[in-house]
């Protein structure tokens, strides 16, 4: 897919109707599935279960629909299932179709962390983050590769969001 227009047409969008935007959270969700699957993969190359551009296991998915059934949470979860034209909880496999949803959910995946997101020009505290809290430590994502996608994005996109927090 194209990365410009997955971030104009979907990532961007998706965010903003959720008031979950910011330059920080663009490049981490952008890095996230850049890491994850290439931007290219909705259901996981290899075993495992994974699916959608965020490669989202069973697991996860189930915690994040915990997590928005929270009370206090009752706005969230109504504003993001609207965002997608959802009343309810759709499948997980729903992730390798509803792209505005994939992004919605790897946003929610990052929300408890009480840790604040690196700037959006930390490509090293970008990669880190996506370690710790998507990938899991014991996830086998690379660090040092990671660094290395998340540094392209940056140089790609300072123009855009110079002076930007």
């Amino acid at each position: 897919m194209d990365e410009s227009q997955f971030e104009t047409f979907i990532l961007e969008p998706a965010l903003q109707v959720v008031n979950l935007y910011s330059p920080a959270t663009h490049i981490l969700i952008l890095g996230t599935f850049l890491v994850e699957s290439g931007l290219t993969f909705v259901e996981q190359n290899g075993p495992g279960d994974a699916m959608g551009f965020g490669q989202v296991e069973d697991v996860t998915y189930n915690d994040i629909l915990r997590y928005l059934n929270r009370f206090d949470k009752a706005a969230l979860k109504e504003k993001c299932l609207a965002a997608c034209f959802y009343t309810a909880f759709p499948p997980r496999s729903s992730l390798m179709h509803n792209l505005r949803w994939a992004v919605i959910v790897a946003r929610l995946k990052y929300l408890p962390v009480r840790q604040p997101l690196p700037k959006w020009d930390d490509a090293m505290g970008l990669a880190q983050y996506h370690k710790l809290w998507y990938n899991t430590p014991r996830g086998k994502t690379d660090v040092k590769e990671s660094v290395k996608i998340f540094e392209r994005i940056i140089s790609e996109r300072r123009h855009r969001f110079e002076g930007q927090s």
